[in-house]
Parts: structure tokens; sequence; C-alpha cells
């Protein structure tokens, strides 16, 4: 059974974090780390859930009489809504949602997603709630919330990126996304009361009492604290926030937070992919694609305007027939391929080619994975080894299959 304490932490989390643009999946495993809570049951959940639900509505009240007597803003959310209800069923009920659950695809999320949030703070408010929020809104803000079912990613964040990404200013976004909040929190309590009626094992008692008590506290100041501080401030703050999650998390992961240690990291979520089979095309920020790496038609737009349009057909760059397929970091054959030189006492020596290890394909073969899995144990082991150096190294002691010890 749950203590007081634990109903009070647990609150916390999901009347503060339910409403921020930051991941409260994170926060609850960030906060399971450093304690252990006893089990939770079904109606605690309900409960917490409850409590924001009940917060929303009363600080929103003016509004939602007004949406009850105007019902076309109702209806729009209504429609936005339904996207992320069959996508949720079936998560949750192939049990998907719960592999990827894990701290690697959380940090990963929240860094992306936090980048992705920041980018979208940069548009220019053109759009007001009351004149230009349309079903086309609604489906596209619809769609972006579906992407909250990822453990990493807020349903908050991404459904005020999406608002920010339409033109619609900060506080607009904040409240589209609170009455998103409404059909989402709503279905989850009718989900969870549903349930309990059908094992019949819970009671309503005073801990569940408390719960929905804390959870309304928590949620009503955070959503009027929020609204209060957007509306002269920009989303910044949450960017860091989310930058120093992924810090700590890359320090539990691979005990540092330098370039060695996220170019370590780098490996291991290559043999994720790997391993479920799928091939990655690792491609460093750096890189630009001038047309797809993997070749098919384009369409070219002709710089005379009496020139009809014309379709390309691109030859592969890649081509899918090796374990490994690189970039050399030479600039010209010689370079590139490897040359032949004098080394100390005229002794002749000859340079390899050195593949960059910021650009590569990899094919989802048994011989890739143990490549990174190679290289993921080496550059968490050794601190002075240059990623690029232990990538060569691993893939010509593969072509002559050997083992280095």
């Amino acid at each position: 059974m749950l203590s007081s304490v634990e109903i009070l932490i647990l609150s916390a989390i999901q009347g503060i974090f339910e409403f921020l643009p930051v991941s409260s999946a994170a926060h609850l495993v960030l906060v399971s780390k450093y304690y252990a809570f006893s089990n939770q049951n079904l109606l605690i959940d309900i409960c917490l859930h409850l409590g924001s639900l009940l917060a929303i509505i009363v600080y929103f009240r003016n509004d939602l009489i007004h949406f009850i007597k105007n019902k076309n803003f109702l209806i729009k959310i209504l429609i936005g809504t339904i996207p992320i209800i069959p996508v949720g069923y079936i998560l949750y009920k192939t049990g998907l949602i719960n592999n990827l659950r894990n701290l690697e695809i959380i940090g990963w999320m929240s860094l992306i997603f936090g980048i992705i949030l920041f980018i979208s703070d940069k548009t220019e408010a053109t759009k007001n709630i009351d004149k230009n929020f349309s079903n086309k809104s609604a489906i596209m803000i619809g769609l972006f919330q579906v992407l909250a079912l990822i453990p990493g990613v807020s349903r908050s964040g991404i459904t005020m990126t999406s608002g920010r990404f339409l033109g619609f200013n900060r506080f607009d976004s904040a409240k589209i996304s609170f009455f998103f909040s409404i059909p989402t929190l709503f279905a989850a309590s009718a989900l969870g009361m549903y349930n309990i009626y059908k094992e019949g094992s819970s009671e309503l008692n005073f801990l569940a009492i408390i719960s929905v008590i804390f959870s309304f506290i928590f949620s009503y100041f955070t959503i009027a604290l929020f609204l209060n501080f957007i509306k002269t401030s920009s989303l910044n703050i949450f960017i860091i926030q989310i930058y120093l999650y992924y810090h700590r998390e890359l320090k539990s992961l691979t005990g540092a937070t330098d370039n060695h240690a996220t170019s370590g990291l780098k490996f291991r979520v290559l043999h994720e992919f790997l391993s479920v089979g799928v091939s990655v095309l690792l491609s460093d920020v750096d890189v630009v694609w001038m047309r797809n790496p993997f070749g098919g038609s384009r369409l070219v737009v002709p710089t005379i305007e009496s020139d009809p349009d014309r379709v390309h057909v691109d030859a592969p760059a890649i081509y899918g027939d090796s374990d490994v397929e690189g970039m050399t970091d030479g600039w010209d054959d010689v370079s590139a391929y490897g040359f032949a030189y004098a080394g100390a006492g005229g002794t002749p020596m000859r340079r390899l080619a050195a593949r960059n290890s910021g650009l590569f394909y990899l094919a989802a073969t048994k011989e890739s994975l143990r490549m990174v899995s190679r290289l993921a144990e080496r550059m968490a082991t050794e601190r002075n080894t240059w990623d690029q150096t232990a990538y060569n190294e691993e893939m010509w002691w593969a072509t002559l299959d050997v083992v280095p010890r």
C-alpha cells in the first residue's frame, strides 16, 4: 500500500509534468531510480488523472461554458483526439509500448523533441485561437499528439510544438494543448474505472481521495503559473531542462559526458537497431544529402519556366550489397585509396585509406552486429581511443577474420 508521502510525490509528478513541455515518463523513471515505490494500484492511477482533469475543467470553466454554447471548437478537439485512439490501442494491446520503455529511448526522444520544440518556438505567431483554429489545425495537432505514445515524448510538449509550427503564439498553443488533454485524461480515467469495475477489487478509500486532492492542487497551480510564465518568456528553459536530463542519462550509461562518451553511445544505439533486424544509415549533422542515397526517381524543376518538369532517375550511392559501406576521408584518388611514402630512414611505408566514422551504412547482418558490439565495448573501456580509429581497425580486422584481444 502506498504511503501519504508516496501519494504526494506521485501527485507532484502527475500534476506538474502532465502540463509542462517535458516528459512525465522521463521523470517517473528518474524518480523510480532513487526511490522504490510500494505497489501502486489502478485506483490511485485513476485518481491522479482525475485530479488533473478536474483542475483543467475548473481553471478553464469559462472557456468550456463558451465551447458548450459554441460546439464547433469542442467538435474540433474531439476530431483531433481521434488519431491517438487506434494507435494507442494497438501499442498497448500488442505490448509494443513496453519495448519502447527504456532509458536510451527516453533519453534520445527527450533530446530530439526538445530540439524540435526549440525550433518551433522560433516560428512567427500569425494565428489566433478564436479565428484560425480550423479542422485542419486540429487534425495536424492530433497527429503530432500520437507521437506522445513514445516514452520520452511529452504530450503537452509535442502538441505545443505543433501549435507553434502552425503559427499560434505560445499562450494559445498552451491553451490548445490543455484542451487536447481533456479527452485524453477523461478516456484514461474512464478506461481505468471500467477495469476496476470488471475486477471488482478496489474500493474508494482515504488515499484515493487525497490522491485526487493533491493531483488537483499541483495541476491547477502548474497550469496557472505556466500560462502566466509564457506570456512574457520563451520555452528555452524547458529545452535546457531536457538537455540536463540527457546529460544525466548519458553519464549513467557511459560514465562520462564528453565527446568520447557521446561517440560511444552512438555505437550502442546502432546495436539496438541492428539487433532487431533494422539496417541503418548513419549520417552526421554536418552532412548534407542532395538526393536520395538509395537512388530512385525525383522531380527536376527547370530553371526556365517554359521548359517542362522532368523526372530524373538517380543511381544509388548505397548499394546494400555489403555489411558496411562508407565514405573515405580522402579528397582524391591518392588520399582516398591510400598511397606509398618513405618513412624514417627511407623505409617504404603505406598509408591505408581511412573510412569516416560519421557517414556509413550498416546492413542488419551478424557481422555488422558483432562489429558495433566490439566498438561499443572498446569506446566504454578505452578512454584514449578515437572512435574513427576503432571503427577502421574493427573493419580491417573483420576482413581478415581476426578478433583482436
